[in-house]
Protein backbone atom coordinates (compact mmCIF):
# COMPACT_ATOMS: atom_id res chain seq x y z
CA UNK A 1 0.00 0.00 0.00
CA UNK A 2 1.44 3.36 -1.03
CA UNK A 3 0.58 6.84 0.26
CA UNK A 4 0.08 9.12 -2.73
CA UNK A 5 -0.60 12.76 -3.40
CA UNK A 6 -2.83 13.86 -6.25
CA UNK A 7 -0.52 16.16 -8.17
CA UNK A 8 -2.50 17.10 -11.27
CA UNK A 9 -6.08 17.51 -12.41
CA UNK A 10 -6.37 14.31 -14.48
CA UNK A 11 -5.63 12.21 -11.41
CA UNK A 12 -8.83 13.54 -9.86
CA UNK A 13 -11.05 11.44 -12.13
CA UNK A 14 -10.21 8.07 -10.50
CA UNK A 15 -10.54 9.79 -7.13
CA UNK A 16 -14.08 10.92 -7.99
CA UNK A 17 -14.83 7.39 -9.25
CA UNK A 18 -13.61 5.92 -5.97
CA UNK A 19 -15.82 8.26 -3.92
CA UNK A 20 -18.88 7.45 -6.02
CA UNK A 21 -18.20 3.73 -5.56
CA UNK A 22 -17.85 3.88 -1.78
CA UNK A 23 -20.67 6.38 -1.20
CA UNK A 24 -23.05 4.56 -3.51
CA UNK A 25 -26.07 6.65 -2.49
CA UNK A 26 -24.30 9.93 -3.27
CA UNK A 27 -23.95 10.99 -6.91
CA UNK A 28 -20.47 11.52 -8.34
CA UNK A 29 -21.48 15.08 -9.21
CA UNK A 30 -21.68 15.89 -5.48
CA UNK A 31 -17.94 15.30 -5.03
CA UNK A 32 -17.06 17.06 -8.29
CA UNK A 33 -19.13 20.08 -7.23
CA UNK A 34 -17.52 20.27 -3.80
CA UNK A 35 -14.05 20.06 -5.31
CA UNK A 36 -14.65 22.63 -8.04
CA UNK A 37 -16.28 25.15 -5.69
CA UNK A 38 -13.74 24.76 -2.90
CA UNK A 39 -11.87 28.06 -3.18
CA UNK A 40 -9.04 26.91 -0.86
CA UNK A 41 -8.53 23.46 -2.36
CA UNK A 42 -5.02 22.04 -2.27
CA UNK A 43 -3.83 18.81 -3.89
CA UNK A 44 -1.75 18.09 -0.79
CA UNK A 45 -4.93 18.11 1.30
CA UNK A 46 -6.15 14.98 -0.51
CA UNK A 47 -4.68 11.89 1.15
CA UNK A 48 -4.72 8.63 -0.85
CA UNK A 49 -3.68 5.09 0.02
CA UNK A 50 -3.13 3.25 -3.28
CA UNK A 51 -2.96 -0.51 -3.82
CA UNK A 52 -0.20 -0.73 -6.42
CA UNK A 53 -0.78 -4.42 -7.07
CA UNK A 54 -4.50 -4.04 -7.79
CA UNK A 55 -3.92 -0.62 -9.38
CA UNK A 56 -6.75 1.02 -7.43
CA UNK A 57 -7.42 3.53 -4.69
CA UNK A 58 -8.00 1.68 -1.42
CA UNK A 59 -8.77 4.54 0.93
CA UNK A 60 -8.79 8.32 0.90
CA UNK A 61 -9.78 11.51 2.71
CA UNK A 62 -9.67 15.24 2.09
CA UNK A 63 -8.86 18.13 4.40
CA UNK A 64 -11.03 21.18 3.75
CA UNK A 65 -8.99 24.28 4.54
CA UNK A 66 -11.17 26.84 6.29
CA UNK A 67 -11.23 29.58 8.88
CA UNK A 68 -13.97 29.66 11.52
CA UNK A 69 -15.06 32.15 14.15
CA UNK A 70 -14.21 31.16 17.73
CA UNK A 71 -14.66 33.60 20.62
CA UNK A 72 -14.65 36.60 18.30
CA UNK A 73 -11.50 35.61 16.41
CA UNK A 74 -10.74 33.86 13.12
CA UNK A 75 -9.14 30.46 13.68
CA UNK A 76 -7.62 28.17 11.04
CA UNK A 77 -9.63 24.96 10.78
CA UNK A 78 -9.16 21.69 8.90
CA UNK A 79 -12.40 19.94 8.00
CA UNK A 80 -12.21 16.19 7.49
CA UNK A 81 -14.29 14.93 4.59
CA UNK A 82 -14.49 12.23 1.92
CA UNK A 83 -13.20 9.58 4.36
CA UNK A 84 -13.79 6.41 2.35
CA UNK A 85 -12.38 2.89 2.13
CA UNK A 86 -13.40 0.26 -0.41
CA UNK A 87 -15.16 -2.74 1.11
CA UNK A 88 -12.31 -5.19 0.47
CA UNK A 89 -9.83 -3.01 2.37
CA UNK A 90 -11.86 -2.31 5.48
CA UNK A 91 -10.76 -3.51 8.91
CA UNK A 92 -7.07 -2.95 8.11
CA UNK A 93 -6.67 0.41 9.85
CA UNK A 94 -6.25 2.40 6.63
CA UNK A 95 -8.50 5.26 7.75
CA UNK A 96 -6.42 5.67 10.93
CA UNK A 97 -3.26 5.90 8.84
CA UNK A 98 -4.83 8.62 6.69
CA UNK A 99 -6.18 10.53 9.69
CA UNK A 100 -2.70 10.61 11.22
CA UNK A 101 -1.27 11.90 7.95
CA UNK A 102 -4.06 14.49 7.86
CA UNK A 103 -3.12 15.66 11.37
CA UNK A 104 0.54 15.92 10.33
CA UNK A 105 -0.50 17.93 7.27
CA UNK A 106 -2.65 20.28 9.39
CA UNK A 107 0.17 20.82 11.88
CA UNK A 108 2.48 21.79 9.00
CA UNK A 109 -0.18 24.27 7.85
CA UNK A 110 -0.43 25.73 11.38
CA UNK A 111 -4.10 24.76 11.58
CA UNK A 112 -5.40 25.03 15.12
CA UNK A 113 -8.59 22.94 15.22
CA UNK A 114 -10.22 20.22 13.13
CA UNK A 115 -13.86 19.30 12.70
CA UNK A 116 -15.91 16.64 10.97
CA UNK A 117 -19.46 15.36 10.71
CA UNK A 118 -20.05 11.65 11.16
CA UNK A 119 -22.51 8.95 12.15
CA UNK A 120 -21.56 5.34 12.77
CA UNK A 121 -17.83 6.06 12.40
CA UNK A 122 -17.72 8.20 15.57
CA UNK A 123 -15.73 5.58 17.57
CA UNK A 124 -12.97 5.70 14.93
CA UNK A 125 -12.60 9.46 15.22
CA UNK A 126 -12.90 9.38 19.00
CA UNK A 127 -9.95 6.98 19.10
CA UNK A 128 -7.95 9.63 17.20
CA UNK A 129 -8.83 12.47 19.55
CA UNK A 130 -11.95 14.04 18.08
CA UNK A 131 -14.76 14.62 20.58
CA UNK A 132 -18.49 15.27 20.19
CA UNK A 133 -19.69 18.86 20.20
CA UNK A 134 -23.48 18.88 20.22
CA UNK A 135 -25.29 21.06 17.70
CA UNK A 136 -28.67 22.10 19.04
CA UNK A 137 -31.54 22.70 16.63
CA UNK A 138 -34.87 24.31 17.53
CA UNK A 139 -38.20 23.53 15.93
CA UNK A 140 -40.72 26.34 16.40
CA UNK A 141 -44.31 26.57 15.19
CA UNK A 142 -45.46 29.91 13.79
CA UNK A 143 -48.85 31.09 12.56
CA UNK A 144 -49.11 32.48 9.04
CA UNK A 145 -51.84 34.85 10.23
CA UNK A 146 -49.26 36.64 12.33
CA UNK A 147 -47.18 37.22 9.21
CA UNK A 148 -50.11 38.81 7.39
CA UNK A 149 -50.51 41.42 10.12
CA UNK A 150 -47.20 43.10 9.30
CA UNK A 151 -47.11 46.37 7.37
CA UNK A 152 -43.79 45.86 5.64
CA UNK A 153 -41.16 48.52 5.09
CA UNK A 154 -38.94 45.92 3.51
CA UNK A 155 -38.12 44.96 -0.05
CA UNK A 156 -37.17 41.31 -0.63
CA UNK A 157 -35.66 39.73 -3.73
CA UNK A 158 -33.78 36.61 -4.75
CA UNK A 159 -30.09 36.71 -3.92
CA UNK A 160 -28.09 37.86 -6.93
CA UNK A 161 -24.67 36.26 -6.62
CA UNK A 162 -23.50 38.04 -9.79
CA UNK A 163 -24.04 41.46 -8.20
CA UNK A 164 -20.68 42.55 -6.78
CA UNK A 165 -22.16 45.26 -4.55
CA UNK A 166 -24.81 42.94 -3.13
CA UNK A 167 -22.36 40.13 -2.39
CA UNK A 168 -19.95 42.61 -0.79
CA UNK A 169 -22.67 43.83 1.58
CA UNK A 170 -23.79 40.27 2.22
CA UNK A 171 -20.27 39.24 3.19
CA UNK A 172 -20.05 42.14 5.65
CA UNK A 173 -23.36 41.57 7.47
CA UNK A 174 -22.79 37.80 7.58
CA UNK A 175 -19.39 38.33 9.18
CA UNK A 176 -20.71 40.76 11.80
CA UNK A 177 -23.55 38.38 12.62
CA UNK A 178 -21.54 35.14 12.64
CA UNK A 179 -18.70 36.41 14.81
CA UNK A 180 -21.04 36.21 17.84
CA UNK A 181 -20.95 32.41 17.66
CA UNK A 182 -18.41 29.59 17.61
CA UNK A 183 -17.97 27.49 14.49
CA UNK A 184 -19.35 29.51 11.53
CA UNK A 185 -17.13 29.39 8.46
CA UNK A 186 -15.38 32.63 7.47
CA UNK A 187 -16.33 33.45 3.88
CA UNK A 188 -14.46 35.67 1.47
CA UNK A 189 -16.00 37.01 -1.75
CA UNK A 190 -14.85 34.05 -3.85
CA UNK A 191 -16.36 31.60 -1.37
CA UNK A 192 -19.69 33.45 -1.62
CA UNK A 193 -19.59 33.40 -5.42
CA UNK A 194 -18.68 29.74 -5.73
CA UNK A 195 -19.47 27.58 -2.70
CA UNK A 196 -22.39 29.53 -1.22
CA UNK A 197 -24.01 30.22 -4.58
CA UNK A 198 -23.72 26.58 -5.66
CA UNK A 199 -25.07 25.10 -2.43
CA UNK A 200 -27.93 27.60 -2.13
CA UNK A 201 -28.96 26.97 -5.74
CA UNK A 202 -29.55 23.24 -5.31
CA UNK A 203 -33.03 21.89 -6.01
CA UNK A 204 -35.45 22.82 -3.24
CA UNK A 205 -33.24 25.60 -1.84
CA UNK A 206 -34.25 29.25 -1.89
CA UNK A 207 -32.15 32.28 -1.04
CA UNK A 208 -33.38 35.84 -0.40
CA UNK A 209 -31.94 39.22 0.56
CA UNK A 210 -33.82 42.06 2.25
CA UNK A 211 -33.54 45.83 1.88
CA UNK A 212 -35.06 48.49 4.13
CA UNK A 213 -37.05 50.96 2.05
CA UNK A 214 -36.44 53.69 4.65
CA UNK A 215 -32.67 53.22 4.49
CA UNK A 216 -30.22 54.47 1.85
CA UNK A 217 -30.82 52.85 -1.57
CA UNK A 218 -29.57 49.29 -1.98
CA UNK A 219 -28.72 48.98 1.74
CA UNK A 220 -28.87 45.25 2.43
CA UNK A 221 -30.02 44.41 5.96
CA UNK A 222 -30.74 40.66 6.03
CA UNK A 223 -30.30 37.37 4.19
CA UNK A 224 -31.98 33.96 4.43
CA UNK A 225 -31.46 30.59 2.74
CA UNK A 226 -34.07 27.87 3.36
CA UNK A 227 -35.15 24.48 2.14
CA UNK A 228 -38.71 23.19 2.37
CA UNK A 229 -38.89 19.94 4.34
CA UNK A 230 -41.84 17.63 3.62
CA UNK A 231 -40.90 15.65 6.74
CA UNK A 232 -42.47 18.23 9.05
CA UNK A 233 -44.39 20.62 6.73
CA UNK A 234 -42.06 23.51 7.27
CA UNK A 235 -38.78 25.10 6.37
CA UNK A 236 -35.26 24.43 7.52
CA UNK A 237 -32.97 27.45 7.74
CA UNK A 238 -29.64 26.66 6.07
CA UNK A 239 -28.11 30.12 6.40
CA UNK A 240 -29.09 33.47 7.91
CA UNK A 241 -27.69 36.88 8.81
CA UNK A 242 -29.10 40.24 9.83
CA UNK A 243 -27.27 43.57 9.88
CA UNK A 244 -26.46 44.43 13.49
CA UNK A 245 -25.38 47.98 12.69
CA UNK A 246 -28.58 49.22 11.04
CA UNK A 247 -30.74 49.85 14.11
CA UNK A 248 -31.81 46.23 13.89
CA UNK A 249 -31.33 45.11 17.48
CA UNK A 250 -35.05 45.47 18.26
CA UNK A 251 -36.27 44.48 14.80
CA UNK A 252 -34.69 41.04 14.34
CA UNK A 253 -37.97 39.21 14.93
CA UNK A 254 -39.82 41.45 12.49
CA UNK A 255 -37.12 40.97 9.86
CA UNK A 256 -37.05 37.21 10.13
CA UNK A 257 -40.84 36.87 10.17
CA UNK A 258 -41.00 38.90 6.98
CA UNK A 259 -38.31 36.77 5.34
CA UNK A 260 -40.05 33.55 6.39
CA UNK A 261 -43.38 34.86 5.15
CA UNK A 262 -41.83 35.72 1.80
CA UNK A 263 -40.14 32.34 1.46
CA UNK A 264 -43.39 30.51 2.22
CA UNK A 265 -45.35 32.59 -0.27
CA UNK A 266 -42.78 32.52 -3.07
CA UNK A 267 -41.40 28.99 -3.07
CA UNK A 268 -43.48 26.61 -5.14
CA UNK A 269 -43.24 23.52 -2.87
CA UNK A 270 -44.48 25.44 0.14
CA UNK A 271 -47.32 27.14 -1.79
CA UNK A 272 -48.64 23.78 -2.99
CA UNK A 273 -48.41 22.11 0.42
CA UNK A 274 -49.80 25.06 2.34
CA UNK A 275 -52.81 25.16 0.01
CA UNK A 276 -53.68 21.63 1.17
CA UNK A 277 -53.15 22.26 4.89
CA UNK A 278 -56.14 22.88 7.14
CA UNK A 279 -53.97 24.68 9.69
CA UNK A 280 -52.11 27.94 9.06
CA UNK A 281 -49.30 26.85 11.39
CA UNK A 282 -45.93 26.05 9.87
CA UNK A 283 -42.70 24.88 11.45
CA UNK A 284 -39.25 26.35 11.20
CA UNK A 285 -36.10 24.43 12.16
CA UNK A 286 -32.87 26.28 12.75
CA UNK A 287 -29.88 26.46 15.12
CA UNK A 288 -30.92 27.02 18.72
CA UNK A 289 -28.45 29.87 19.41
CA UNK A 290 -30.23 31.87 16.66
CA UNK A 291 -33.72 30.86 17.80
CA UNK A 292 -32.94 32.10 21.32
CA UNK A 293 -32.03 35.50 19.95
CA UNK A 294 -34.87 35.97 17.45
CA UNK A 295 -37.93 34.25 18.96
CA UNK A 296 -37.09 33.85 22.67
CA UNK A 297 -40.76 33.69 23.71
CA UNK A 298 -41.85 31.03 21.19
CA UNK A 299 -41.88 27.45 22.63
CA UNK A 300 -39.41 25.11 20.99
CA UNK A 301 -38.68 21.44 20.52
CA UNK A 302 -34.96 20.80 20.88
CA UNK A 303 -33.07 18.34 18.69
CA UNK A 304 -29.54 17.33 19.61
CA UNK A 305 -27.18 16.50 16.73
CA UNK A 306 -24.21 14.54 18.02
CA UNK A 307 -22.45 14.01 14.68
CA UNK A 308 -20.23 17.10 14.91
CA UNK A 309 -16.78 16.31 16.32
CA UNK A 310 -13.83 18.62 17.01
CA UNK A 311 -10.28 18.35 18.22
CA UNK A 312 -7.26 20.55 18.70
CA UNK A 313 -4.65 19.71 16.08
CA UNK A 314 -1.82 20.13 18.58
CA UNK A 315 -1.97 19.02 22.19
CA UNK A 316 -3.99 21.48 24.25
CA UNK A 317 -4.94 21.28 27.93
CA UNK A 318 -8.23 23.11 27.34
CA UNK A 319 -11.53 21.41 26.59
CA UNK A 320 -12.58 21.72 22.95
CA UNK A 321 -16.22 21.33 24.07
CA UNK A 322 -15.96 24.30 26.44
CA UNK A 323 -14.21 26.33 23.75
CA UNK A 324 -16.82 25.73 21.04
CA UNK A 325 -20.04 25.33 23.00
CA UNK A 326 -19.62 27.27 26.24
CA UNK A 327 -21.45 24.46 28.03
CA UNK A 328 -23.13 21.31 26.76
CA UNK A 329 -26.75 22.48 26.94
CA UNK A 330 -29.15 24.36 24.69
CA UNK A 331 -29.33 27.40 26.99
CA UNK A 332 -25.64 28.24 26.89
CA UNK A 333 -24.32 26.68 23.68
CA UNK A 334 -22.79 29.08 21.14
CA UNK A 335 -21.97 26.31 18.67
CA UNK A 336 -23.19 27.26 15.19
CA UNK A 337 -22.38 25.56 11.89
CA UNK A 338 -24.57 26.41 8.91
CA UNK A 339 -25.78 23.58 6.67
CA UNK A 340 -24.76 25.62 3.62
CA UNK A 341 -21.11 25.10 4.66
CA UNK A 342 -21.26 21.33 5.16
CA UNK A 343 -18.63 19.31 3.32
Amino acid sequence: MELLEITKEELLEPWFDHLATVFENTPRSYFVRHYQNDTTRDFKAIQVLYDTQANTIASTLKVYLREVYVNGSKVKMGGIGEVSTKVQYRGKGLAKVLLQHALDFMKAQHIQISTLLTGKAAPLYASMGWVHNTRFLSKQSLSLREFDSFVSNFSIQNTDFSNEEQIGQLKEIHERFSIQFNGPVVRDIEYWKKWTQSESSLAGNFSFVMFDQNAPPHKLIAYLCVIWSPNFDGIKVKDFAVDLTHNMEDRREEVLRELISHSLKQTQPSKEILAQKESDVVSIVWPTPIARKIFPAVPVEIEKQEGFMYRFVDENPNSIVDLIQHGDNELTSRHLFWDIDKF
